[in-house]
């Protein structure tokens, strides 16, 4: 006879955040859906958090928040707007790239951008400038390329990487 205990864990699911219950028993039927009881694990469909209660305390429980991705490989010559060599998009459309005057260029995808939630890195410049990447609102990110002397110019990204995260 064996010693192993077996035990199944059930999850809770539910669309939204978790609350905490008008009523400690989850019997009397007052509990509604995001209802979470100590000890119950509980994920939320909406973005794949889980989170557990202790006391009238909800913690997340070690999940990241959830996040729509662009990764690219960018190219720009003469006066054309970048080309993107695209990784992953997550986004809810497609970006586009316009050239908007030397060494300035539009990434637009309306209403995608959001304020204190958008995150832009870029990176490997095989060709010698400088580049200035911001979100400027919710619709367009201006990317912004230089010679070594400051000046602005085309034909500074080749095979540049640029990441952008857009959080919940």
């Amino acid at each position: 006879m064996s010693c192993d205990n077996y035990a199944r864990m059930i999850i809770k699911t539910g669309q939204g955040v978790p609350t905490i219950p008008a009523s400690a028993d989850h019997r009397n039927g007052d509990w509604i859906d995001t209802d979470i009881y100590e000890g119950e694990l509980y994920q939320d469909t909406d973005t794949g958090l889980m989170y557990t209660r202790n006391g009238a305390t909800i913690y997340n429980v070690g999940s990241t928040a959830q996040c729509k991705v662009y990764r690219a490989n960018l190219t720009q010559l003469s006066t054309s707007a970048p080309t993107a060599d695209v990784f992953e998009n997550s986004l809810s459309g497609t970006p586009t790239f316009s050239y908007t005057g030397v060494g300035d260029y539009k990434i637009t995808l309306t209403g995608e951008w959001t304020a204190d939630k958008t995150y832009i890195v870029m990176n490997n410049f095989p060709k010698q400038g400088l580049v200035k990447v911001h979100r400027t609102n919710s619709n367009d990110i201006v990317i912004e390329t230089f010679n070594t002397s400051f000046v602005a110019t085309n034909a500074v990204l080749e095979d540049t990487s640029i990441e952008i995260r857009v959080y919940a």
